[in-house]
């Protein structure tokens, strides 16, 4: 499952013109997870939380990226936004 995510996310950045480099980065993964954690508790809870590492996310470019596309791609149907403008939370490892 994460195997086939990876592969689609790649094939994904490659039609919207996301440097390859940035998304082989050693910390899109952690990104889009993140992101994609942010969207969800939207949905599910109604949450205005934001799980980002504020670090990472003003840093390294290949986390900004991942994080973008986890948000973007887990957002639901309908429910539209900007991308949460808080500097973001430090998440903890699990």
């Amino acid at each position: 499952m994460r195997l086939a995510l990876l592969t689609s996310v790649c094939l994904l950045a490659s039609c919207i013109g996301i440097d390859p480099e940035v998304v082989d980065g050693p910390y899109y993964t952690q990104g889009f997870s993140d992101g994609c954690r942010t969207a969800n508790a939207r949905q599910a809870k109604f949450d205005t939380s934001v799980f980002r590492d504020a670090y990472l996310f003003r840093e390294d470019e290949s986390y900004a990226a991942g994080w973008r596309a986890g948000y973007s791609d887990c957002l639901p149907q309908g429910l539209t936004g900007v991308e949460p403008a808080t500097e973001g939370l430090l998440t903890e490892p699990f």
